[in-house]
């Protein structure tokens, strides 16, 4: 029993260096300017439920990188990876919710994403939140011919992600 109980234990781990390996593999492509192999490298990974990999797939559609832009794909894995806890891929969901991004416009539906984020102490998603709580106000007309207030771009989403590190038996 205490045999088969090692065994298990090893191939557990030498599946979770492949896991790590595979998923850094696709973060060099990556960063090496080779999409459609950092694609290739992630996708295995993010059809199998792995919310970094779906995150990254989710990215990659968004901006074109290795695949043709899609911003419809990219909310559906952007959408599987938020349901799966990420918190960075909840707060860029958030944002594509408010923007329109591939989804219809959806402000309570952004909130949503953003505080589940936000309780991750995400910090974009708390300052976002902030924002939209307290916008800030409109001047008063006034009879010159000043532009009225510009609104605050929305912040860019944030980068790839990396792999978490493999905890170790």
């Amino acid at each position: 029993m205490r045999k088969l109980a090692t065994l298990v234990l090893f191939v557990c781990t030498l599946s979770s260096i492949s896991f790590s390996a595979d998923m850094l593999a696709g973060l060099k492509a990556y960063q090496e300017g080779r999409y459609e192999e950092a694609y290739e490298n992630w996708i295995y990974f993010a059809r199998r439920g792995n919310a970094e990999a779906q995150y990254n797939i989710a990215n990659l559609y968004r901006r074109g990188e290795g695949v043709l832009t899609d911003s419809s794909k990219a909310y559906i894995w952007m959408l599987f990876a938020s349901e799966a806890g990420l918190a960075s891929a909840q707060y860029n969901l958030g944002v594509m919710l408010l923007k329109g991004d591939g989804v219809p416009m959806s402000q309570v539906r952004a909130e949503y994403w953003l505080k589940e984020s936000a309780k991750q102490n995400h910090a974009g998603a708390i300052k976002l939140l902030n924002d939209l709580s307290n916008p800030t106000p409109t001047p008063v007309a006034s009879p010159s011919p000043q532009p009225t207030s510009i609104p605050t771009p929305l912040p860019s989403p944030t980068p790839i992600a990396t792999p978490s590190p493999t905890p170790t038996p």
